[in-house]
């Protein structure tokens, strides 16, 4: 047996683990989900990425068929300390927020609906970037909050929240529920609280979608989020009816109480 197959703490080795929890979910092989028939075009490419030594990732990006903004913010649990935590007005504001003075904008982000003649303000003397910003091994500003727990929250306030249950079946929230105005922005969050020993296969999903002129919803957002990972997303600027989609790999089956996920999103105009 490969050293690096052993488990932490036990004897396992990664392909028992693996047999063991789909006999577990009654499963010969990871299962299909219907999800992964729905229509996706991805036109979403990365304007921004800053990566932190904490090992979470901040990624601003734009999308060319909705023409919408996005911000992602993504760690590991109990030891990825979030930054955003959804406390900033617009993309801009946010993306100000995390870098220094004199770092370059995108572009892109010059698009966004909400920016007032006060943003233009605070940027003039920011160059403009027409292509990808990166950069590494950031440090993580003084901040009294820890690493995400299974049932930590992201957002200040939310339209929903479910914390960790075994057995949540898949949801899908809309805007329309919470408001009678089309919305800017949807904004979720989810937290995988699977072990990090388990397979990547076993993913909690959530998925964004808008309303278009022919009053079908689009999806332009679908990501899985990985064991013992969290994922904050914000994704707008135009204002239409949007909904946020639930699910996991695991078919919602109770009968492995470490398979539970959290989620929480809200809408804003």
């Amino acid at each position: 047996m490969n050293i690096s197959e052993k488990l932490a703490g036990g004897s396992e080795n990664i392909h028992e683990l693996e047999e063991r929890l789909l006999k577990e979910l009654g499963l010969k092989e990871p299962p299909k989900q219907p999800e992964d028939e729905e229509p996706f075009e991805n036109t979403e490419y990365p304007i921004a990425e800053f990566n932190y030594r904490d090992g979470h990732v901040i990624q601003f990006a734009y999308d060319e068929r909705s023409n919408d903004l996005s911000i992602s913010e993504e760690g590991k649990v109990n030891s990825s300390v979030p930054i955003l935590f959804g406390k900033f007005d617009s993309i801009l504001d946010a993306y100000l927020a995390v870098t220094p003075a004199n770092f370059a904008v995108p572009e892109e982000l010059l698009q966004e609906r909400i920016i007032s003649k006060n943003y233009r303000a605070k940027i003039k003397d920011r160059p403009i970037s027409t292509g990808l910003i990166t950069t590494d091994q950031l440090g993580i500003p003084p901040t009294s909050s820890a690493g995400q727990s299974c049932f930590s929250t992201y957002y200040p306030w939310w339209d929903f929240h479910e914390a960790a249950t075994p057995g949540m079946n898949p949801k899908t929230f809309y805007a329309s529920s919470y408001t009678s105005k089309k919305q800017r922005y949807s904004q979720s969050y989810i937290l995988n609280c699977a072990p990090s020993n388990y397979p990547n296969w076993l993913w909690a999903r959530h998925r964004i979608y808008y309303k278009n002129a022919l009053g079908n919803y689009i999806k332009h957002f679908d990501n899985r989020i990985r064991p013992f990972t969290w994922q904050a997303k914000t994704k707008g600027s135009v204002r239409r009816w949007r909904r946020i989609s639930y699910s996991d790999a695991w078919n919602s089956s109770p009968a492995n109480p470490n398979l539970k996920y959290t989620r929480e999103g809200r809408f804003i105009s």
